[in-house]
């Protein structure tokens, strides 16, 4: 799942609403030690400190992007 506030409706509560209810959701239905993951900007970064997410050196956080439809992506990529 993807979530993303636009920048013209950051600064306005917008995230602390989502993260809320997330938190709420979580709290309610993740087992015990459920691993929780997400990947923030530098901006964003201090909203996820406030809901106790840190920053694991155990860890690499990885992307793709998907290749364009009927296009091709990266080193030796085939379209599919």
């Amino acid at each position: 799942m993807v979530i993303v506030v636009l920048s013209e409706f950051q600064k306005v509560g917008i995230g602390t609403r989502i993260m809320d209810n997330l938190m709420s959701y979580l709290k309610r239905n993740a087992p015990d030690k459920a691993f929780i993951g997400l990947f923030s900007s530098v901006e964003g970064k201090h909203l996820y400190e406030e809901y106790d997410f840190k920053k694991d050196p155990a860890l690499t956080g990885m992307s793709r992007v998907a290749p364009v439809v009927g296009g091709v992506s990266g080193p030796g990529a085939r379209p599919m």
